[in-house]
């Protein structure tokens, strides 16, 4: 599945990425390895970097003895320490970082993840300070500190202190700022303070975004072709590659690892679709009232002067964009947006007798875009049931370049 290398998706990708270069950050060195001191939220970020970039400037983790064993107990224990424990020299996570640094000569920095656990574990600029000291006692690549996103529960009211560390290592010219890694939802999450498969490659996607020097955000990350929810053994895998090779979809989440082919589509995200889809015309007329402020907006208006939605109300003021589509009124959607259909001459199936959109349906059915929703009985098109991401997927190819 090739990238859809579109502007949209660099814009989306500074989103889930750092910002620009402010005071106290400096891009990064290439050419190298970079070393990692953190917690268990860091080897949550780590991995998923494993999970999404091909370049691999991380170091890996790898056992000492063995070459062949990523990411070996010792490893993953070494990145699950706090500050506390960090600011002990006789920490054995050092004698792990110093492998490391042994291992990987070429080490050109080191990204150091603040972790910070409650108040009452005492942690002041002090201790970062003697961490920063070890850390130099040992090399003196540059360091690029990041606080702990805001979404592990388990912070206890500290996360404002991890700002105000990194702020500390800048201000006092010790380091620079690195990546920003961002807040997940309750669905990314494994438990109150660690990320889920999911949300351990958003912040893996993070990562690759500041230290790669190529990456790409888009479908899979850096180093995939392909979302990391669709395995070329989805049912609709080819439907879903031709909507990122026309740049029809930017994925589900910000960093564009993931497309959701299960999860229902929304009015609002079917008008983009369509936008996109079928590269509808600009227009500066705003047609309802309950849009304002939605990332979907435009597409809404795009839709709306194109005659393919009239509004989700009697008096067509209002749009619903986050009610779900029917896949009833997803025919009557296409059929409006489509030019050259063949119109029906059959009446295709038994569920739909009745229903404002039968017309659009048998159009549909008629040009093959659908086949209805059952392999069993092929009489039935469920018009009430949602449409899926994935279906959706199949409706537009099956229009604009069916087979």
């Amino acid at each position: 599945m090739k990238r859809a290398l579109t502007a949209t998706i660099a814009m989306l990708g500074l989103m889930m990425a750092t910002a620009a270069p402010t005071v106290g950050q400096e891009d990064p060195p290439t050419g190298g390895r970079v070393g990692v001191l953190g917690c268990s939220n860091t080897d949550n970020v780590v991995s998923g970097y494993f999970d999404v970039s091909d370049a691999n400037v991380m170091w890996d983790g790898e056992d000492i003895d063995d070459p062949n064993d990523d990411f070996d107990g010792v490893f993953m224990a070494y990145r699950s320490k706090s500050m506390n424990e960090w600011e002990d020299p006789n920490n054995p996570g050092w004698d792990t970082f110093d492998s490391e640094l042994a291992q990987f000569p070429d080490t050109v920095a080191i990204w150091m993840q603040i972790c910070v656990g409650p108040p009452s574990r005492g942690h002041t600029t002090e201790q970062i300070d003697n961490i920063i000291t070890l850390i130099r006692q040992r090399t003196d690549v540059p360091i690029y500190a990041s606080p702990l996103d805001r979404s592990p529960s388990c912070l206890v009211g500290s996360p404002d202190l991890g700002d105000e560390f990194v702020d500390h290592i800048v201000n006092t010219g010790q380091g620079f700022r690195g990546p920003i890694i961002s807040p997940l939802d309750d669905s990314q999450m494994r438990d109150n303070c660690h990320a889920n498969e999911i949300g351990d490659d958003i912040w893996g996607a993070d990562l690759a975004a500041f230290f790669d020097e190529n990456f790409v955000p888009g479908p899979g990350g850096g180093g995939g072709d392909d979302f990391l929810d669709v395995p070329t053994s989805n049912t609709f895998y080819t439907e879903i590659a031709w909507l990122v090779d026309n740049g029809i979809t930017l994925g589900c989440d910000a960093a564009g690892l993931y497309y959701c082919p299960d999860d229902s589509v929304s009015r609002a995200q079917m008008a983009s679709f369509i936008d996109r889809a079928f590269d509808l015309a600009d227009t500066s007329e705003d047609f309802f009232d309950d849009d304002s402020g939605n990332v979907h907006e435009a597409a809404i208006n795009r839709v709306a002067a194109a005659n393919i939605t009239v509004g989700c109300n009697a008096a067509g003021d209002s749009f619903c964009p986050g009610a779900s589509v029917s896949r009833g009124q997803m025919a009557s959607f296409i059929e409006r947006a489509a030019t050259g259909l063949t119109p029906a001459t059959t009446d295709y199936f038994v569920d739909d007798d009745g229903i404002t959109h039968e017309a659009s349906i048998n159009v549909l059915a008629e040009n093959q875009i659908t086949f209805g929703c059952s392999s069993a009985d092929a009489t039935l098109y469920c018009p009430w049931s949602s449409v899926t991401r994935g279906q959706m997927a199949a409706f537009l190819k099956r229009t604009i370049e069916p087979d």
